[in-house]
């Protein structure tokens, strides 16, 4: 192989602090390089990208050579480049993920993880870079989607680490700069794109036919843990959620994600802390998904909004959601989203998928009833203003259902129809079904949503539904929709569902409809597939 081939003449790897604490990925690789005179640094690649085994033989080869290849390494959270000398590079000749060659010269964090390369490094040292005395270097094969889609960027110089980190990629193929190379911004990330909005107009385009769909994780604070994966992603033997579900959609050969969606009770008690708590699993799910925050879909759940601290009597009205029993999801909800959530806590999604899907997710607040402990806990209720507002905020209306709308979804926490198979009788305790679940089935048949999904039981559920178009004269036209449930992905095993597992779902998008398959996912064994349904595009 001649290496004429390749204009390439050194690679940037790109990084983040996720399995370990803030600067320590970098110092503990370097600490085994300089004991044991080099360290193996896994790849974790992003979706989308695969070894290009040509362009990697020749970095190979470089790195063979006297005096190895020097390399340059990004840490993204914090703008920071390293660089190290690699000697070998090793990966399958497949392609399939490999573990490490040497793991006692591999961080113990990852020793046992499984990548598509390892690169061989000496010790990591900062750099002073110079961004635009590199230029980047057109690699297709690097993308299993091809060509590439970084198109506007070759042949030109790097502009700062800021355009590096806003690209989805997690390596870079690059030059020396010559003279004749455009010194030039490009930016990814326009201000339609940056504003934050409960509703956007705009869709948001990705190159997976994936959406990720978790639900009940159950972060908890105080002596009880309700939550049944480990808060601390250096534990050898328990996995953290986001830890697990990559594990779990790496196993299920789910290369990659378009955005995630949370049908609400994301925490125990709707303490701060919990919050706090699960933001660790968005931020994990931002970067080994290549995501941005507003590629997720979040609703509250009853455990998401605090029960009443006011002394009522077990006669006295049921309100709405008093303003303190809200303060700390409404904190979590501006801290993800980057503003103060609206009257309703809901929020909409409009996703276009790799194959022009067009998707749009409505996330509504079943929880709009305040709790009293003991009292009036648990049921579900949304509202007439709430449904109005959302359709309203996406500009549905009953004229424009028909012709090639998009896909339509609705979260909930709550349940539309029943899933326990047989409920106790229990004065003191709430029934899963939505107070208001046929207002809002009759909203649904109005605005032709194909699929409604919720969490709730901790129990998995699908169900199809066909409802009349109009109640009026004779019934001339029906509107079928699935309702699917999914059990909890992160509460502790002794409050699973009938079900006793864990679980997380996946939606995957095809040209004739969408499926959604359950995984089973666990702190320490491997996931397991549980069920799938196929659900047609019936009215596109």
């Amino acid at each position: 192989m001649s290496p004429a081939r390749f204009e390439f003449e050194t690679i940037i790897l790109r990084f983040r602090d996720l399995s370990t604490q803030d600067g320590e990925t970098v110092s503990l690789h370097s600490k085994i390089a300089q004991e044991k005179g080099y360290v193996w640094w896994g790849w974790w690649n992003k979706g989308g990208e695969q070894v290009p085994s040509d362009e990697f033989a020749e970095l190979r080869r470089k790195a063979r050579a006297p005096g190895g290849l020097k390399l340059y390494l990004l840490d993204s959270g914090h703008g920071q480049p390293y660089t190290a000398t690699c000697t070998d590079i090793f990966w399958e000749s497949g392609g399939d993920l490999v573990a490490s060659p040497e793991p006692e010269k591999t961080p113990g964090y990852y020793r046992e993880k499984k990548v598509f390369a390892w690169f061989k490094l000496g010790p990591i040292e900062p750099y002073a870079f110079e961004p635009s005395s590199f230029t980047y270097v057109r690699v297709d094969r690097f993308f299993t989607s091809q060509p590439s889609r970084y198109g506007v960027f070759y042949d030109k110089r790097i502009f700062s680490t800021h355009e590096l980190t806003e690209q989805n990629r997690t390596i870079w193929f690059i030059r020396a700069a010559r003279s004749s190379d455009k010194l030039h911004e490009v930016s990814l990330l326009d201000a339609a794109t940056l504003t934050p909005e409960h509703f956007p107009r705009r869709f948001i385009q990705t190159g997976s036919n994936n959406l990720l769909w978790v639900s009940d994780l159950h972060y908890t604070s105080g002596p009880n843990n309700h939550h049944g994966f480990s808060l601390d992603p250096k534990t050898p033997a328990r996995r953290t959620l986001g830890q697990a579900v990559q594990d779990a959609l790496e196993k299920q050969q789910i290369k990659d994600v378009g955005g995630v969606l949370v049908t609400g009770d994301i925490t125990w008690r709707a303490a701060e802390e919990e919050f706090q708590q699960s933001l660790a699993f968005f931020k994990w799910m931002e970067s080994t998904a290549n995501l941005t925050r507003f590629q997720f879909a979040v609703c509250p759940g009853n455990h998401d909004l605090a029960y009443s601290s006011r002394d009522e009597a077990h006669d006295a009205p049921v309100d709405v959601a008093y303003p303190e029993a809200r303060k700390q999801y409404a904190k979590f909800y501006t801290s993800l989203f980057g503003l103060s959530p609206n009257e309703h806590l809901s929020c909409g999604r409009r996703f276009l998928l790799d194959d022009c899907h067009p998707v749009e997710v409505v996330c509504l607040n079943s929880s709009v009833l305040q709790q009293r402990a003991g009292v009036f806990r648990g049921h579900g209720f949304v509202g007439e203003d709430q449904l109005k507002d959302a359709a309203n905020a996406f500009g549905w209306s009953s004229e424009s259902t028909a012709g090639g709308r998009p896909f339509r979804i609705v979260m909930l926490h709550h349940h539309l129809v029943p899933v326990n198979y047989r409920e106790q009788p229990d004065p003191t305790i709430s029934y899963s079904v939505t107070l208001d679940a046929e207002a809002l089935m009759r909203w649904v048949v109005q605005y032709r949503v194909d699929l409604v999904l919720h969490g709730h039981m901790h129990q998995p559920s699908c169900v199809r539904l066909s409802k009349p178009l109009e109640l009026k004269g004779e019934v001339r036209g029906w509107h079928d929709f699935y309702v699917v449930g999914m059990g909890s992905t992160g509460v502790a095993r002794d409050h699973h569902g009938a079900i006793g597992k864990n679980t997380f779902g996946v939606l995957s998008f095809d040209p004739q409809g969408v499926k959604v398959t359950v995984y089973g996912v666990y702190p320490t064994d491997p996931a397991e597939k549980i069920w799938s349904v196929h659900i047609p595009f019936l009215h596109h």
